[in-house]
C-alpha cells in the first residue's frame, strides 16, 4: 500500500514539473523572461555569431502581441534594429498574414541608406502579401538600386507577394536583373493588374 502511494506522489511530482515547463517555455519562451525589447537591445549591442544567435532567437520567441515593439524598432537609430524588427514582422506575416508597418518597411525599402535593412524590408513585404508593395520591389530591380543583394531579396519579395515562386526567372547572366524587370512588367500587364487587385493594402 505505501508503494503505491509512493508511485502516486512520484507521478504527481513528475505531472507538476511537466506543468510548470509547460508554463515556462509558454510564456518565457526559452529566452530565460527576457522581452523582445531586451532581446533586440542586447543583438543591438552583439557582434558575430552572438548577433546572429540573437537574431534567430528574435524572430523564433516574437509574437503577435509583440508587434507594437517590432513597430517601434523600424523607427530605431541603430540599422542592426531597424533589419532584425523588419525580418521578424516579415516572419510573424508568414503565420498570421499580419501586414501592420507595411507602410514603414515600403518607407524603409525605398529610402534606407542601409543594404541590410532595405534586404530584410523586401523579404519582410514579400512575406506581407500587399498591392501596394508591387511597384517599390519592382523598382529595386532597376540600377537605380546600387545592391544586388537588395535586388535578389527585391525578386524574391515578388515571388512571395504574387505567388508565382517558379513562374518568372530569367537564364540571362550579363543583366539578370534588367532581364526580371522586364518579365515582371510582362507579367503585371496581363495578369498582374487583377491578381495584385486581391492582395489588401499596406497599413
Amino acid at each position: 500500500m505505501e508503494m503505491i502511494l509512493d508511485f502516486k506522489k512520484i507521478f504527481l511530482i513528475i505531472v507538476f514539473g511537466l506543468a510548470l515547463y509547460l508554463v515556462y517555455t509558454t510564456y518565457f519562451r526559452g529566452t530565460g523572461g527576457k522581452s523582445i525589447e531586451q532581446l533586440l537591445e542586447q543583438h543591438r549591442r552583439a557582434s558575430g555569431g552572438r548577433a546572429d544567435i540573437l537574431r534567430l532567437e528574435i524572430a523564433r520567441t516574437a509574437r503577435d502581441t509583440d508587434v507594437d515593439v517590432l513597430l517601434n524598432a523600424l523607427n530605431h537609430s541603430s540599422a542592426k534594429t531597424r533589419a532584425v524588427a523588419a525580418e521578424t514582422l516579415g516572419e510573424l506575416a508568414r503565420k498570421s498574414r499580419d501586414v501592420r508597418g507595411s507602410k514603414r518597411l515600403i518607407q524603409l525599402l525605398e529610402e534606407d541608406e542601409n543594404e541590410s535593412v532595405r534586404v530584410a524590408a523586401a523579404r519582410a513585404l514579400g512575406y506581407m502579401r500587399v498591392r501596394d508593395a508591387f511597384d517599390p520591389l519592382l523598382a529595386k530591380l532597376t540600377n537605380r538600386e546600387p545592391s544586388d543583394l537588395v535586388k535578389e531579396a527585391a525578386h524574391k519579395g515578388l515571388k512571395n507577394l504574387t505567388d508565382t515562386q517558379e513562374l518568372i526567372e530569367t537564364d540571362d547572366t550579363k543583366d539578370r536583373y534588367g532581364s526580371l524587370y522586364k518579365k515582371w512588367k510582362e507579367w503585371y500587364e496581363t495578369t498582374g493588374v487583377q491578381e495584385l487587385k486581391k492582395l489588401p493594402e499596406a497599413k
